[in-house]
């Protein structure tokens, strides 16, 4: 929970603070991902928070920082319906990111 918050405040010196999924994102990697300013993923990554499928509720800082990607009622839905998503379901549904097909093709 310390790195969640680390990265969302900028690590307290302002900085700014971009996610790589080259996966699968899953709960806590998913939560830790959607705490940064920048969210990074490949086309073949999935997003979701499986634990629903336990009977356990995602820890309520993913829903703070999901609902402010893609607004409250897409969070809510995507938290409770124990689907995982890929990257474009994630990127068609609003969540502010870049999506490419392939890392190692990129230049910066």
């Amino acid at each position: 929970m310390r790195g969640v918050h680390a990265f969302h405040t900028g690590l307290d010196a302002g900085a700014h603070s971009i996610a790589l999924v080259q996966g699968d994102a899953l709960g806590g990697g998913f939560e830790m991902a959607l705490s940064t300013d920048y969210l990074i993923a490949e086309e073949h990554s999935s997003f979701g928070f499986p634990e629903i499928m336990f009977g356990l509720f995602p820890c309520t800082g993913a829903m703070g920082l999901l609902s402010a990607r893609i607004g409250a009622r897409k969070a809510e839905r995507m938290m409770t319906n124990k689907k995982i998503y890929s990257a474009d379901e994630l990127y068609d549904m609003g969540a502010r990111g870049i999506l490419v097909t392939d890392i190692h093709a990129c230049r910066l």
